[in-house]
């Protein structure tokens, strides 16, 4: 909207290959070193007009707080569940699906408390860009 500022992150492979699977516990969101992990869990958002839990991660730093979320795009399902994204895949190797994934991540700054990035986060994914789309065209390539 112009006020305020998210971030897109997307990782997509076509191809799972050891070290760099979609699903993999090494996608670090806080650093430790900048960012210190101030809290996480799972909360309800709207992806690509679909309600569904997502992981956040809740982020501390001398220039202030930051919130990021994070889910998969696996067989075109969208998930935040690391198991349900795994059993997609082998699912889609087995049966013929889409043998892309990837992992999406969205983050927002805030000053006072973090319902002002939830704020900005809801914004961007409700009026942001069509990304059940873009990666089911990137699949198809």
């Amino acid at each position: 909207d112009g006020g305020r500022r998210v971030e897109l992150f997307v990782a997509y492979s076509r191809h799972k290959r050891q070290g760099a699977e979609v699903v993999n516990y090494a996608h670090a969101r806080a650093d430790g070193k900048i960012w210190v992990r101030a809290g996480g869990g799972n909360m309800r958002a709207t992806v690509a007009g679909t309600a569904m839990n997502i992981a956040y991660t809740r982020m501390l730093s001398r220039q202030g707080g930051r919130l990021a979320w994070q889910w998969y795009w696996v067989d075109g399902v969208f998930t935040a569940n690391p198991y349900v994204a795994k059993i997609l895949e082998v699912k889609a190797k087995l049966l013929g699906g889409i043998q892309g994934a990837a992992i999406i991540a969205v983050a927002a700054g805030y000053t006072t408390t973090p319902d002002e990035a939830v704020a900005a986060l809801r914004s961007f994914l409700e009026s942001g860009p069509g990304l059940r789309a873009a990666l089911e065209s990137t699949a198809k390539e």
